[in-house]
């Protein structure tokens, strides 16, 4: 299997045996991945609870509940490929939720096609060097899917990313998506100031070995701050 494919071609890559198992199209919340977790804690689709794969076995659980087992040896190198011109197959092929989930993909594992958002799953425990030259792509191909699918058609995304009536090229998006990512930690971090003064430093701190320090990174506030006003909206709401 060729490890270079082109961001633009639309052929699939063929696996050398017929996929087992395959991530379905279902409705489920965009952007979404479940966890990857040792065999011996989570049994695969195949597999009774009484019994267990070895440690040197993996386990990524689909959207539909579906489990692949693997090895490291079953995890081919990373992709080298370019979505550049092509945000609609990236969007088709990072998770499997529908209607997105175009069953398709550029990297297949024993002859499933695994959406890009379980990539990390398959690099980061095994093959982590060779997954810091594709994280950095990963995380820049995550928030371009996020604002697609919120902007809700193509038409909308292309008219909040065109200038002089000409379409912006990737780099330009990510570029902007990331300055306004960082205006909006900096505004969450400064609601956070505010409205959590009172017990900032409880709410907003964290544990390194035996100490407890308080956050200090805009960045960190705010997803602390989101995460603490999703908590509050959900217990509201039961």
């Amino acid at each position: 299997m060729s490890n270079h494919v082109s961001g633009t071609s639309t052929s699939r890559l063929t696996p050398e045996s017929t996929p087992t198992v395959a991530p379905p199209d279902h409705p489920a919340a965009p952007i979404s991945k479940t966890g990857v977790s040792p065999s011996t804690s989570s049994p695969s689709a195949e597999t009774s609870r009484s019994e267990c794969r070895p440690l040197d076995h993996r386990q990524i659980r689909f959207q539909n509940g579906v489990t692949l087992t693997f090895t490291s040896s079953d995890v081919p190198d990373p992709v080298a490929i370019s979505f550049a011109d092509n945000i609609p197959r990236l969007n088709a092929m990072w998770d499997d939720t529908a209607p997105h989930w175009g069953h398709e993909s550029v990297l297949h594992v024993k002859g499933v096609p695994v959406p890009i958002a379980y990539w990390p799953d398959l690099y980061k425990y095994w093959k982590g060097d060779q997954w810091k030259g594709t994280k950095k792509k990963w995380y820049e191909w995550k928030v371009v899917v996020h604002r697609w699918r919120e902007a809700g058609s193509p038409d909308a995304f292309w008219e909040s990313f065109s200038a002089n009536g000409k379409r912006m090229t990737f780099t330009a998006i990510t570029k902007q998506l990331r300055e306004e990512r960082m205006e909006a930690d900096k505004r969450d971090a400064a609601r956070a100031r505010v409205e959590h003064a009172a017990d900032f430093g409880e709410k907003y701190k964290y544990r390194q070995g035996a100490n407890w320090y308080t956050l200090t990174d805009d960045t960190a506030i705010a997803n602390r701050f989101r995460l603490l006003q999703t908590q509050t909206n959900i217990l509201s709401s039961t």
